[in-house]
């Protein structure tokens, strides 16, 4: 809301038609389209990463764990990659791992995770 506050204190004559005259259901300003918002923008970075990874001639994968502050285990996938010459380091994701681990079946951990990710290199 403070972002949409900005955009309209500074100017933005079409945000602020837009507040004023939506009705309170097509304002496309609450959780969840925000959080859909969000998401498709993700989408869109992680192909542009991995499309440059793929245009490459050089590229490593890292994965390194580390524990946040809420001492959650989180396991990070890195990218290190060369794009027009130049040397390129991405994070496109954090796992939690206790989530993954527990949220799926201990027995069948291996057939339940999602490699997916890894797979679209």
């Amino acid at each position: 809301m403070e972002l949409l506050r900005f955009r309209v204190n500074a100017g933005d004559e079409a945000l602020e038609g837009h507040l004023r005259t939506a009705s309170s259901r097509a304002t496309y300003i609450s959780r969840t389209v925000q959080n859909d918002i969000i998401e498709c923008c993700g989408s869109v970075i992680l192909d542009n990463i991995l499309q440059r990874v793929r245009n490459s001639c050089y590229f490593s994968i890292l994965f390194d764990e580390t524990t946040d502050l809420s001492h959650t285990s989180q396991l990070s996938l890195a990218v290190r990659y060369v794009h027009e010459g130049a040397v390129y380091d991405d994070v496109p994701e954090f796992v939690d791992l206790h989530g993954e681990i527990y949220d799926n079946d201990v027995d069948n951990v291996s057939s339940s995770a999602d490699y997916s990710r890894v797979d679209m290199i």
